[in-house]
């Protein structure tokens, strides 16, 4: 671990540059990738980006920032010699430059390979009278060079450069504003040498440039809601990617406006999300209740408006959310981890665990009959949905020997310290072991097994306590060691989920999953 660690580190203090070695950084301002940093050299502190260190430091003029008049001549050489290098060496990182699939390239690549490739050769020198086809040159004929076909091919190789690399899709192409942007540029012939707005700018000026000037075509519409009002009103649809949107929007009189858009995938919403989204709001829903504009909806629907004003008032209701918000949120999260297509069966009794015991921390310090309630619920569940089989599966799994596992909750113990886990793993060598001789022979083994996980000795993999080890299939000693790795098997492999392993010493399995 240390080694890993020496060696990221000494990775990232490579691809550093070595100017920030020269100044002491205070930290970061917030809203930008700008830090606040203080010159080593002359004690000054300034704020900037790499750029105004280098120019500092460098003494390079013109650049918005003082020069260090501390530093010397020798430490200057030292500094740009050390910089040379680093830029050097940033270079060569860079992909480099890949030609363009021209047509000359094409032509000259395909010619080439003809006359020289052995099948194209024999057959020209085996037919005498067939004429040879006369090199074609591209480029350089007259009507070639008044279309500009080179350069409206090379124009095409790089537009559909931009849309490869980048990942966008074809339908842009449809676009009338890409189209006429394009169909623009290359009429005009003031614009040559016109060079495409780069990712700053698309990101930075120009979006907010664009920006400024929508708000202004549509602050005549937010002006009428004052005096005519507004309705939000919601929309629900799948885009061309079958993500599920909600689209906001503004009706009013003077027509509908978008307000955002919400990406719902993979998100269910229930009660919980929507008490937690009353919870962030709640400065809002005060400011509404209290805002002169509250009486005109309080005439429409009197009943109601009394009903929300006396709740968003009342401090026992938000307290009820904050106490349904902490005892649930373990359970949501228990269920949106098990909610996936991933095998995760071998998972969902460390998951369940876990959130029985969240639910506890979230009411250690309160006596409630709710909380009572909700406990004996999630136990009898925790009871129905435990098995010996499972329990046995459980303590032959080293994790839950380790350290780290145990440090996760202080309530956690060993598999072999467990009640709960041996009076089950008890029952299911029990049920598979039904001599007694067999059981004590069993016992020894597994006594062997769990005592060199926990001391992490060498018999955990040599000898024969690592035929507990599912992996070690080498030992079979007992004849009914298989069940043992059946175990296992039935919580980490999808096709073995169908398997139930009954009370009775029977196994049943669906006559349908194993057709399929």
């Amino acid at each position: 671990m240390s080694t890993n660690s020496t060696e990221e580190d000494s990775n990232s203090n490579n691809s550093r540059p070595p100017i920030w070695k020269f100044v002491t950084v205070e930290g970061k301002i917030s809203g930008g990738g700008n830090v606040r940093f203080t010159c080593n050299y002359c004690s000054k502190s300034f704020t900037g980006s790499y750029f105004r260190v280098k120019s500092h430091l460098l003494k390079i003029g013109g650049t918005g920032i003082a020069k260090c008049l501390r530093v010397s001549s020798n430490d200057l050489v030292i500094m740009q010699r050390e910089q040379g290098e680093f830029e050097t060496k940033a270079a060569k990182v860079l992909p480099k430059q890949v030609t363009l699939p021209t047509s000359n390239s094409r032509t000259n690549s395909f010619s080439s390979s003809a006359s020289t490739g052995p099948s194209m050769g024999t057959r020209l020198q085996g037919n005498d009278n067939l004429p040879l086809k006369r090199k074609k040159v591209t480029g350089d004929s007259p009507l070639e060079m008044a279309f500009n076909v080179q350069a409206r091919q090379d124009l095409d190789s790089e537009i559909a450069r931009m849309f490869y690399s980048s990942g966008l899709a074809f339908s842009l192409a449809k676009n009338p504003y890409y189209i006429r942007s394009y169909t623009r540029a290359a009429n005009r012939k003031h614009l040559a040498g016109y060079v495409l707005p780069g990712y700053n700018a698309l990101r930075i000026s120009l979006l907010a440039k664009e920006r400024r000037h929508i708000e202004g075509l549509l602050e005549p519409l937010k002006t009428a809601w004052k005096g005519k009002g507004v309705s939000i009103v919601s929309d629900g649809w799948t885009d061309a990617q079958r993500r599920p949107l909600i689209n906001f929007m503004a009706a009013s009189e003077g027509g509908p406006m978008f307000l955002s858009a919400v990406n719902c995938e993979g998100e269910y919403k229930d009660n919980i999300i929507m008490l937690k989204r009353f919870k962030l709001i709640k400065q809002g829903l005060l400011n509404m209740v209290v805002s002169p504009n509250w009486a005109n909806y309080r005439e429409d629907d009197v009943q109601n408006a009394s009903f929300v004003k006396e709740n968003i008032w009342n401090d026992l209701w938000w307290d009820n959310i904050d106490y349904i918000i902490a005892f649930t949120e373990p359970i949501y999260e228990m269920l949106r981890k098990a909610d996936t297509d991933k095998p995760c069966l071998h998972l969902v009794y460390d998951w369940w665990d876990s959130m029985i015991e969240n639910v506890k921390e979230r009411n250690k310090e309160e006596v409630s009959p709710f909380y009572s309630i909700l406990h004996n619920i999630l136990v009898d569940r925790w009871a129905k949905s435990n098995t010996p089989l499972h329990c046995l599966a459980h303590s032959l799994n080293p994790r839950y020997y380790s350290e780290e596992w145990l440090k996760e909750s202080p309530n956690r113990l060993p598999a072999h310290r467990d009640k709960e886990i041996y009076d089950e793993r008890l029952e299911c060598f029990k049920k598979y072991f039904p001599s007694e001789v067999e059981r004590k022979v069993i016992a020894v083994e597994f006594a062997k097994f769990s005592g060199a996980v926990r001391e992490q000795s060498p018999e955990y993999t040599k000898g024969e306590s690592s035929m507990w080890d599912l992996g070690a299939d080498g030992f079979d000693t007992l004849d009914d060691v298989w069940i043992l790795g059946m175990a296992d098997l039935s919580l980490d492999e999808p096709e073995m989920e169908a398997v139930l392993f009954t009370a009775d010493d029977t196994i049943d399995v669906d006559d349908e999953d194993l057709a399929s």
